[in-house]
């Protein structure tokens, strides 16, 4: 069982947890929306790509999930890459996956790649990046946002609300939060309710009649033969010697 103080602790680490970037980074995040990519599966096939994104700033890079028989996907996916450098090198690339049974990142199936991006863009405003190859053609649309002070879609907070006393500020550890404060309190609702369980069962279980019990008053014996164990043990038939004077006084006894 979860331990109710476990509980409460792993509760209380996850509200207070806050993101301190060292001087000279950012904490960035990165929505990805929506897009146009090649056509990688055209007829006879299904006729449409399966796109699949990932998106590096500097060495480090994340996936979006798979986008099934599409040609204009639409993620609408949240990437938070932590603290980093300002306008450290991003870069984006999709390609039609064949999971599980081709390797992803295969160069005869990127459906899209965007230059890379050297200079990040104001935070909160959404930008179309387009293909090296065919920029007429496909293209990706994101929106770098800078720091934790955020609003429900994402956008930063105006600084006289972000700042303002007493004021409620929707940032990024809250929202990476709000998941684990859920399953802390299914994990407590599940302890709670299993231990009503178990008081009302042993409630119910106390309360049932006990089964009567019949009262012995008497007991009437009966006639018991004991039989000998081993057939050794049974009295064997023999002669029996008479005195003489007793066979004769038997024997002068009238019939």
């Amino acid at each position: 069982m979860f331990p109710r103080a476990t509980a409460l602790a792993l509760f209380a680490t996850v509200v207070s947890a806050k993101t301190t970037c060292e001087d000279g980074t950012t904490e960035l995040s990165v929505f990805l929306y929506d897009g146009v990519v090649r056509d990688l599966d055209p007829s006879p096939r299904d006729g449409n790509s399966d796109p699949i994104c990932k998106l590096w700033v500097g060495d480090e890079g994340l996936y979006s999930k798979v986008l099934l028989n599409t040609n204009t996907p639409v993620f609408e996916a949240f990437f938070e890459f932590g603290c980093r450098a300002k306008d450290a090198p991003f870069r984006i690339t999709c390609w039609d996956s064949d999971q599980p049974f081709l390797e992803v990142e295969r160069e005869d199936q990127v459906a899209f790649r965007a230059p890379q991006l050297d200079a990040w863009p104001a935070s909160g405003e959404k930008v179309a990046l387009l293909d090296e190859t065919r920029p007429d053609l496909w293209t990706m649309t994101v929106k770098f946002v800078y720091g934790s002070h955020l609003d429900a879609d994402g956008a930063p907070l105006p600084e006289d609300e972000a700042e303002a006393p007493g004021s409620k500020k929707k940032t990024r550890s809250d929202r990476r939060a709000l998941p684990v404060v859920i399953l802390v309190a299914s994990v407590l609702a599940a302890f709670l309710l299993g231990a009503a369980c178990c008081v009302v069962a042993k409630q119910h279980g106390s309360a049932k009649a006990a089964p009567p019990q019949a009262e012995v008053t008497g007991m009437e014996l009966a006639s018991v033969t004991v039989l000998p164990a081993k057939a050794e043990e049974l009295p064997t038939a023999g002669a029996v010697e008479v005195p003489d004077q007793v066979a004769a006084d038997l024997t002068a006894q009238p019939v």
